[in-house]
């Protein structure tokens, strides 16, 4: 499915990043002035010599034909195209074939699809990392602020984390005690003593649940390895001390770790 947010961000985009294209100038002796062919790209949008539009939608073509007049007006020999001129047309057409193209769209565009794009996760990579370093063990890294997947020795896979902030540092060895799918989530009594606006309790599921979509428990604390609701906090100390992830990637890192898997959280840097 073509979403109309990102046809619209793609037009700019192309047009912004695309040459000028080719035209030939030449005197009106009688004959039409020809264009050359002039192709830009909008997702799957063709223009050809005819600036006919194709848009290949999901259910197979969605057809726009844009056919220029068989006449254009008689130039003067000597008149030369401006260079803010030969940008309108291309820009035009990009722009005309993604606004025919938005009431075709089984579901509107909403902002929070788009700040989804801009704050995504998944920025997980596999690293070299210590050999002395055992698989099927968790490095939580506040001084990296990468959490380490060992899962072969020698390699380990990295992700990004938010760490604690400077009156909630910790360290230590502890173990996966239970994992949980869309933990509910209830504030302490200090975080509600910091924050009385806080909701006294938050169901698993909803989309403003701190703990995001999976939980991995460490020990009898309260500190847990989790998704947000947040994702742009990811890479700063913000943390009342739980290791926060992005929620992409808390799915691919919770079938990875079972229950009594080593969790060891130090200050140390690896990279």
């Amino acid at each position: 499915m073509i979403e109309p947010l990102s046809i619209v961000i793609n037009a700019c985009a192309i047009v912004a990043i695309s040459p000028r294209p080719s035209r030939e100038l030449r005197p009106f002796r009688g004959k039409p002035l020809r264009a050359r062919e002039t192709a830009a790209k909008l997702g799957k949008v063709l223009l050809s010599k005819s600036a006919e539009c194709t848009v290949r939608g999901p259910e197979g073509p969605v057809g726009v034909e844009i056919a220029p007049p068989k006449h254009l007006a008689p130039l003067n020999k000597d008149l030369m195209m401006s260079p803010t001129s030969s940008m309108l047309r291309p820009m035009a057409i990009a722009l005309l074939c993604a606004l025919i193209l938005l009431p075709a769209s089984s579901k509107p565009a909403a902002a929070q699809d788009f700040f989804s794009f801009l704050w995504s996760g998944g920025s997980r990579d596999v690293v070299a990392f210590s050999p002395k370093y055992s698989p099927r063990q968790v490095i939580v890294s506040f001084g990296d602020r990468k959490l380490y997947w060992i899962h072969k020795r020698g390699e380990a896979i990295s992700y990004p984390i938010a760490v604690p902030r400077q009156q909630s540092r910790w360290a230590g060895v502890t173990r996966i005690s239970q994992k949980r799918v869309n933990p509910s989530w209830t504030p302490t009594p200090t975080m509600r003593r910091e924050n009385p606006k806080l909701p006294a309790y938050v169901p698993g599921g909803h989309p403003r649940n701190p703990l995001g979509v999976r939980a991995l428990y460490l020990g009898s604390s309260l500190y847990r390895i989790h998704g947000t609701d947040a994702p742009w906090t990811i890479g700063t100390a913000v943390s009342k001390g739980c290791i926060r992830m992005y929620n992409e990637d808390v799915l691919d890192l919770y079938p990875r770790v079972p229950v009594g898997a080593k969790v060891t959280v130090t200050w140390k840097r690896f990279q």
